[in-house]
């Protein structure tokens, strides 16, 4: 499914009428290389931005005209990127792999409004060509990213939709969505990575008490796992390594949740039990988006609900407990879960709703095929889109077709991790049929509010301020960004203000990124 081919309306049949789509929005490295596109007669591989103010820069008839390009690119006035914004897309309904639909050279000097604009160029795009809106938009922290997507989230959900109807019945969840009710969810696995990080670089304090290493590794090994074993784990050399930092969640969950532990934990952190033990209730609400998998929807539903009330009283009773983009992000993920199932429930009811499929996971798995396929070849722009293609076919053998020929996780056989298969999921017990989604967020909602009133010894604060709270706003207002920076982009979006970049006709999309056919160009030559 090609660039050309997506923009030319060609979508697979499969997500014509979709209400299932999901836009993944991500950035992988490229080698800063331009290429000659001969259909365009002019050099490709220049990040968005400058590709637009300096498009007639960018063709040439002569050498002497090639080598101002030359010039212009050491001078920095044409910016060659090393990472390209690349946008998937993909159908929670279904365990088909992510299909590629735009990458965009980006540029370290792109603005909110450039990020702003390629996000509603592809809602426009999908809405276009699929006749439904986008369900949800799923990105990691990337700080400009988060107040772009924050910001198209500026429209109040209409209660008197099917899916407002649903939302209406869930005390203190965020109803702020995009013109479409599309909300946005932050990768789990990038949450429970950065989580992880918190934990083993020292900065959680929770109870008064800072939670440092040295603690780590007497707390974990009270679930019997070997020195060497737990030493990698609170010490690790790779703090990306997402398997290792489940792990070490798990092995908190088993040693927290089991309360004969609690005599044994160390005198300094005896203070801090309560805090911990919420914790952990907490990371086994992110631990449900992609573990487990013999789990039911309601099930996931129930417990992401549980997680989000205690993570509410857990910052306003201690706001050391979490930094504040982290608790915004994690708040985000499991809004955004509630509302993927709330349409789920009435837009395709009978078919499952696979949450292992939300997040960046699957269009970072298209990145690791990228260059199994390119191999020792160039792995800039336009050979990766070119490529996407094939990665499509690898990805669907070695998740869909063989799954026996991909490695298994590195974790454990519960766990769906960057090597496993969504379809190793149950689908029938992903159905949500005629459940009622809003009375399984509310029995997990109460679970977390007592667990709250138990452990902290004290109520949720519906209130703060004179402002009334929710999930995002613990305290009355925004946190983890900036809050009037978010309104004063919306506002002025939703204005028609003009920025440095327009948002894009499919037209001058497909100008942009038409890599259709390339040959190398060699300044040296």
């Amino acid at each position: 499914w090609s660039v050309t081919d997506c923009l030319n309306s060609n979508v697979p049949v499969d997500f014509i009428n979709s209400y299932a789509v999901s836009v993944k929005v991500d950035e992988t490295y490229v080698s800063p290389r331009l290429k000659f596109d001969e259909p365009s007669d002019s050099l490709q591989g220049v990040c968005y931005k400058h590709g637009k103010e300096h498009k007639e820069l960018l063709k040439f008839d002569s050498f002497e005209e090639a080598q101002l390009i030359q010039s212009a690119v050491k001078e920095g006035v044409i910016h060659v990127p090393k990472d390209s914004l690349v946008v998937g897309l993909n159908k929670l309904n279904t365990t088909d792999v992510v299909k590629v639909a735009i990458s965009w050279p980006t540029c370290s000097k792109d603005d909110f409004h450039g990020t702003n604009d390629i996000f509603e160029s592809v809602r426009k795009f999908v809405h276009l060509h699929t006749g439904k809106n986008v369900m949800n938009y799923c990105t990691d922290g990337d700080g400009i990213r988060r107040i772009s997507l924050a910001s198209l989230l500026s429209h109040q959900l209409d209660l008197t939709t099917d899916v407002g109807k649903i939302i209406s019945k869930l005390p203190m969840v965020d109803q702020l969505c995009g013109k479409g009710q599309e909300t946005v969810s932050f990768d789990p696995k990038h949450l429970v990575k950065r989580l992880w990080q918190s934990f083993t670089n020292e900065s959680v304090q929770l109870a008064g008490v800072p939670i440092v290493r040295r603690d780590l590794i007497d707390l974990l090994g009270l679930s019997g796992l070997e020195p060497l074993s737990l030493e990698r784990l609170v010490y690790p050399r790779d703090k990306q390594n997402v398997p290792a930092a489940s792990k070490f969640f798990l092995t908190f969950i088993e040693v927290m949740l089991d309360e004969g532990n609690y005599s044994k934990i160390p005198f300094r952190l005896q203070k801090a039990i309560s805090e911990l033990k919420l914790y952990a209730l907490v990371m086994e609400g992110l631990l449900h988006f992609y573990v487990y998998r013999d789990t039911t929807i309601m099930k996931q539903i129930s417990t992401f609900s549980r997680a989000a009330y205690i993570l509410l009283g857990m910052y306003q009773h201690n706001t050391s407990c979490i930094n504040n983009q982290l608790y915004h992000d994690i708040q985000s993920t499991f809004i955004d879960a509630i509302f993927c199932s709330a349409k789920a429930a009435v837009f395709f009811p009978t078919e499952p709703l696979y949450m292992v499929q939300n997040g960046t996971d699957p269009l970072e798995r298209t990145f690791g095929r990228g260059r199994m396929v390119l191999a020792n070849q160039s792995d800039d722009s336009a050979s990766l889109i070119n490529a996407f293609s094939s990665i499509e076919q690898c990805d669907k053998i070695l998740t869909v077709d063989h799954p026996e020929w991909s490695q298994s996780s590195r974790v454990s056989g519960r766990i769906s991790l960057d090597k496993s298969n969504p379809a190793s999921w149950n689908a029938d017990k992903l159905t949500i049929g005629d459940e009622d989604v809003s009375l399984h967020w509310n029995t997990g909602r109460l679970q977390g509010l007592a667990d709250v009133l138990k452990h902290l010894g004290q109520e949720v604060q519906e209130t703060c301020d004179g402002h009334l709270t929710t999930l995002k706003k613990p305290k009355g207002k925004l946190i983890g960004l900036n809050e009037d920076r978010v309104y004063s982009l919306s506002n002025e979006s939703s204005d028609g203000v003009n920025h440095d970049i327009q948002v894009c006709s499919i037209p001058d999309v497909e100008s942009m990124i038409n890599y259709t056919s390339f040959t190398y160009f060699n300044f040296e030559q």
